[in-house]
């Protein structure tokens, strides 16, 4: 019988603040009995959005993007491949706390090399981490509010940095953890200009770039000088860039690739053919469908026209019809972490319940009062691509319940990114994910006022300031229930519309080692530790 793995769900940022020095080696130990075996190419199926836009992983958000780079960078800190809550050293060997809880001292490894030759010092890592919290000239950073605390960056010697911060941040090491918060050379970028990491890569990581045949495949090849000794034990990796849908679920069928992320169904399927040659676990992840609004033009602009659009979402059905039954609805923060309001609390914000006629009915009598009678016409813009398109085709439905007819304008998705920061839309569908379920890094990259991806343009300063006064508690007790108000807040303003949450639901062949699903797969694409038995 194929092995079944049940991951649960751990709320992260509630262990942000926990300072340690836990073994970076610990996920590379074998269990009893087994011998890691050194060689061959793990094949990996791309995002199904296809290749992503740039390289540069300080100013990306799609999965694309980590999926290529992740396993070529690295990070002052990690979270564990196989613990996923765990932080660990990465870069930096050790760190520790100011006593009045306004800084951190990071002590770097020493003898880490670009893959261009040149040293990593502290003065890189400085580079690195100010164009994240401060990034250049136009350059969009949707996870500077993760170091918005950060007043200071200090290279105290070539291997010490030390950040000094203007009030406490208790997710400031979980921010650091995070996949995107990568390593760059700061001699190399600077060379080439700020735009250079969008087109070129260099690391520290365990492998480094092979190959890229856009709309094929991205290959990398084991780094011969990396600073871990007998690490990775892969020969190299190979992702494939395979957008339909049933073409990945035959390559994962026929062994053409070892791992792969699929629908609930798909799971199902495959491990009944499959039997014991496989592993298919499900995860609650942090992964949400979404409708946003333009704010900043008619007639979304009108509270009443929003407040009808919520309600016309029927998230029970999205759980089937989108997530296959294999997700939940919830509010912005994970449902089932320790952020996240109760269920039974969901299920009586407006939009949320059962009865989807009184909605139905009270939406049109708001489009009316706001004077668009029974109906109006807009647009959707979304992604190309099934899982897209397909989310944008349900809401349209959706919106038609209660007299608004929306017309579906598919973009390849640089060009759909382009016109999310923009503004240039009505209506916008979107899959997201997010590496950390953290109110700092949740609000901070998606809802607050210039956040990096505040797409629909509206700024609502009892949020901002339910944001900042969570963001600095300490105490994990009254941050919870801080962040709770807020949640209560910020959902019902309907500034962002959750369409559904999604599990995660993979596949991979068991000749596969030292590999699991995180619930955000941006913290774990470095396979440094992955091992193929044949």
């Amino acid at each position: 019988m194929r092995r079944l793995v049940l991951v649960s769900a751990t709320c992260l940022g509630l262990f942000a603040g926990c300072s340690g020095a836990g073994n970076a080696l610990d996920a590379a130990t074998p269990a009893p009995g087994e011998r890691p075996r050194s060689g061959g190419v793990l094949s990996l199926l791309l995002s199904a959005s296809g290749d992503p836009p740039t390289y540069d992983l300080h100013r990306e958000s799609v999965a694309a993007a980590i999926d290529v780079g992740g396993p070529v960078y690295e990070n002052l800190l990690r979270f564990e491949p196989l613990a996923p809550t765990t932080i660990s050293p990465d870069l930096a060997t050790r760190w520790e706390a100011a006593t009045d809880g306004l800084g951190y001292t990071f002590s770097l490894r020493p003898g880490v090399r670009f893959h261009s030759g040149s040293v990593f010092t502290a003065t890189d890592a400085v580079f690195s981490l100010q164009r994240v919290g401060s990034p250049p000239g136009a350059m969009a950073s949707p996870r500077k509010a993760g170091l918005e605390a950060v007043q200071a960056y200090q290279a105290i010697d070539a291997h010490t940095v030390r950040l000094q911060l203007s009030r406490p941040s208790p997710s400031l090491l979980a921010n650091l953890a995070q996949g995107w918060m990568v390593m760059y050379e700061r001699a190399w970028v600077e060379a080439g200009g700020n735009e250079r990491p969008t087109t070129e890569m260099n690391g520290t990581g365990p492998f480094r770039p092979k190959a890229h045949q856009r709309g094929a495949s991205f290959e990398v090849e084991r780094s011969a000088d990396y600073w871990l000794p007998g690490l990775p034990y892969l020969d190299g990796i190979k992702l494939l860039v395979v957008p339909d849908f049933s073409t990945r679920i035959a390559a994962l069928r026929t062994g053409q690739v070892h791992v792969g992320r699929v629908f609930a169904t798909d799971g199902d399927t495959l491990g009944q053919a499959l039997g014991d040659k496989v592993t298919v676990s499900r995860t609650p992840a942090q992964s949400f469908g979404s409708l946003t609004m333009n704010a900043r033009r008619a007639p979304f602009d009108d509270p009443r026209v929003r407040e009808a659009v919520n309600l016309a979402i029927d998230r029970q059905a999205n759980v089937q019809l989108l997530a296959q039954g294999a997700g939940e609805p919830g509010g912005f923060m994970t449902p089932g972490g320790a952020w996240a309001l109760p269920p039974a609390e969901v299920a009586k914000l407006p939009g949320y319940g059962t009865d989807k006629a009184a909605d139905i009915a009270v939406a049109r009598r708001l489009l009316n009062e706001a004077g668009y009678g029974s109906s109006f016409d807009t647009t959707i813009t979304t992604r190309t691509g099934q899982t897209f398109e397909t989310l944008a085709v349900v809401m349209a439905d959706q919106l038609k319940k209660v007299g608004i007819s929306a017309t579906i304008v598919p973009m390849e998705t640089t060009r759909a990114f382009d016109a999310a920061q923009r503004g240039d839309f009505g209506l916008l569908t979107w899959g997201h994910e997010f590496a950390l379920d953290d109110p700092d890094a949740v609000y901070g990259e998606f809802y607050g006022c210039g956040a990096g991806r505040n797409y629909f343009g509206l700024c609502l300063p009892e949020v901002d300031a339910l944001m900042q006064q969570q963001s600095r508690e300490t105490n994990p007790d009254q941050r919870r229930r801080m962040v709770l108000d807020l949640e209560r807040s910020a959902v019902k303003a309907g500034i962002k519309l959750i369409t559904h949450w999604n599990h995660r639901v993979d596949v991979w062949w068991n000749q596969v080692h030292n590999y699991r699903p995180h619930a955000a797969p941006f913290n774990n694409a470095r396979y440094r530790e992955v091992w193929l038995s044949q």
